[in-house]
Formats: structure tokens, sequence, C-alpha cells
């Protein structure tokens, strides 16, 4: 399971959580808004909301956290209150 877990309404981050052994991992070690995460539909990649680079963009990474890029940037606040998807293997909307 992915999820954010909230410290104040600009600082979360995004967790897994193994549903067998309750263990959770911060995915995302960065401050500021990190949430709303997405599994791909293969499990190996995470979307998310972010503003870590000074402006809310949609960053992807792989599933232990590691090799996150900037996808699209530049989102209104309206846009970050939004879930992510996955079309397919590849698109995310």
């Amino acid at each position: 399971m992915v999820f954010t877990k909230e410290s104040s309404p600009l600082d979360a981050a995004v967790y897994v959580l193994d549903l067998f052994s309750r263990v959770q991992t911060r995915l995302i070690n960065q401050e500021g808004y990190n949430g709303y995460p997405c599994w791909s539909p293969d499990g190996t990649k995470i979307v998310f909301s972010s503003d870590r680079n000074g402006s809310l963009g949609i960053w992807m990474m792989d599933a232990d956290g590691s090799n996150v890029a900037l996808i699209f940037d530049e989102l209104s606040q309206d846009d970050i209150l939004s879930q992510h998807a996955w079309r397919e293997y590849d698109t995310v909307y």
C-alpha cells in the first residue's frame, strides 16, 4: 500500500506499508509537500505530486523511492488536489 503521511498541510511524505509485516517505509526524505501517490499498473513505479522544486509538479520514482524524476511541472493548486491515475503502463493522467 502506498500513502501520504502529513506532519502539516505544507509538509507531507510518501510511504509504503507492507501489509504482512505492518512496517511503514518512508520513500521521500525531502521536506515540502509530497503526496497523492499512485502505483503503476505493474507495481514498479509510483507517481506523486510535489513542490520539491519550488512549484507544484508531478513526479515519478521507482517503487523503492529511487530514480525520482519530474514528469510535469507548474501545476495549479487545484490540479494537485486531484488523484493521479495510470492509463496502460506508460501514461499518467
